[in-house]
């Protein structure tokens, strides 16, 4: 499942391995991409490490403010519509726990959601939460 629209190239093995020996710059794009992508691997491996929901949604939403936050007056705002089922499939929770926990981030003032789009306040503040 992606968050944003992705577009699924395929190419022989052969005709890849000769287009990174030609062209140092693919070579280096694709090291970079791949680098996130473990990193990003890693991090959502961490988050669904959390035992409890609380750790695993603040988690989360630190992740999305890093990969596709962007700074506002308000706090980082996340680029991202998502739903609250979208968020409970990806963390492995429900749409109801989402709904609540983020009701409670809300009511702390961490966490405004306007048009499906989540602001962060304070990051550090969030992350805090569930130390």
């Amino acid at each position: 499942m992606a968050f944003t629209p992705v577009e699924l190239l395929s190419a022989p093995i052969e005709q890849v391995e000769k287009a990174l020996q030609e062209n140092p710059e693919l070579s280096m794009l694709m090291l970079r991409g791949l680098s996130s992508r473990i990193l990003q691997t890693e991090m959502m491996i961490e988050t669904l490490a959390h035992r409890d929901m609380g750790s695993r949604l603040v988690s989360f939403l630190l992740i999305l403010c890093r990969d596709f936050g962007t700074p506002t007056t308000e706090g980082i705002k996340i680029d991202l519509k998502l739903s609250h089922q979208a968020i409970a499939e990806a963390i492995g929770s429900t749409r109801v726990t989402v709904t609540r926990l983020l009701g409670d981030l809300r009511e702390k003032g961490l966490v405004s959601i306007h048009k499906k789009k989540i602001t962060v306040h304070n990051p550090v503040a969030l992350s805090q939460q569930f130390a």
